[in-house]
């Protein structure tokens, strides 16, 4: 809210729908254009502009966005949103990591060589990090599955 009457500050609620609504688009940009919006959240809250603070809900349909892209460099993202998400105390979960590995795969699939290798190489980190995170976090139930191994292994 800059300015205006608190009753037209949007919520959380019409964050997510926004969020949601670009994992639903058919459109090249609607990963950046959903890291965007995630992004503006994030800077008004940590500015005091508002109290709504984007929850794990909205990282996962921003990841999600992401992995449905096949724009070869939208995996450049994924650790800057990983880290935003523990600089505002949430720990990614299975979907998110999930996601990550997803979009990390499709980046490999769609680049070119040196960029694949080293997509390739972040996917098998990601797994690694999901794995290490399941071992540390008694709290949250993270499982790889039997897609989040066949993903890293494409």
């Amino acid at each position: 809210r800059v300015g205006g009457a608190s009753e037209m500050e949007p919520t959380l609620e019409d964050g997510k729908m926004v969020l949601e609504a670009w994992t639903r688009a058919i459109n090249k940009h609607t990963a950046r254009r959903a890291q965007t919006v995630l992004s503006t959240m994030e800077k008004l809250h940590a500015s005091k502009k508002t109290t709504v603070k984007p929850d794990l809900e909205c990282y996962r349909h921003v990841l999600l966005a992401m992995s449905r892209s096949r724009v070869p460099t939208v995996g450049h993202n994924i650790p800057r949103l990983l880290k935003s998400m523990e600089d505002n105390q949430l720990s990614p979960d299975t979907f998110c990591f999930d996601a990550a590995i997803e979009t990390l795969k499709n980046c490999a699939r769609h680049s070119k060589s040196d960029d694949a290798e080293k997509y390739a190489r972040a996917t098998e980190g990601m797994l690694l990090r999901m794995e290490l995170q399941r071992e540390r976090d008694s709290e949250s139930v993270i499982e790889p599955s039997a897609v989040t191994y066949t993903n890293v292994i494409q």
